[in-house]
């Protein structure tokens, strides 16, 4: 009877064909570290997408509302070719509270690269990092690195884990959107740019 059982429970697992897609994000990588008052974010994701499509995305700052969850609106001043300031407002659920996070922050973009940001006025004490973009033969390897602090204190594990959801969401968000894109503007950029 037992053994029953357990074959009954063995075939309601739900079952992977071999070319199955993974869910968004699945493949993601995070790492969050404390050192003191700062806290290091790494992360890292393969996506199918060439990197100009992947670049595409995140630097189409007018359209994130439309697929990152949380954010709310986002301001646009090209500073120069390469130069962006973007100012975003975002909603951040902590426990049982809804948190506005506001931020102005500077990008500086090398073009289906590398985006470099920091944060020049908002409500983290100290915000910046980068997204790397490397080609390799699957698509794109998509690298992200930040140090922030916040202004007050925050328990380092409700942070960690948080900051670990958080990315993992806009990762996978990205993901989706990268797919989309692909599909529906194959022709937006080619591979090798």
């Amino acid at each position: 009877r037992l053994c029953l059982m357990f074959f009954a429970a063995l075939a309601c697992l739900p079952v992977r064909a071999d070319d199955a897609q993974p869910a968004p994000g699945q493949n993601l990588q995070v790492s969050v570290q404390r050192d003191h008052d700062e806290f290091n974010v790494s992360a890292s994701l393969l996506l199918a997408e060439p990197p100009c499509v992947v670049y595409a995305v995140l630097t189409d700052y007018t359209r994130l509302p439309e697929f990152i969850p949380g954010m709310q609106e986002i301001g646009v001043e090209r500073i120069s070719e390469h130069e962006v300031r973007v100012k975003q407002v975002a909603i951040v659920r902590v426990l049982f509270f809804r948190i506005r996070m506001y931020s102005t922050v500077e990008m500086e973009e090398t073009p289906n690269q590398l985006i470099t940001f920091r944060q020049t006025d908002g409500d983290l004490a100290a915000y910046g990092g980068e997204w790397r973009l490397t080609p390799v033969r699957e698509g794109t390897q998509l690298n992200y690195h930040a140090s922030l602090s916040f202004k007050g204190y925050v328990p380092g594990f409700i942070a960690r884990a948080k900051l670990e959801q958080e990315i993992g969401t806009r990762f996978a968000a990205v993901e989706v959107e990268a797919q989309t894109r692909s599909r529906r503007e194959a022709r937006t950029c080619q591979a090798g740019h």
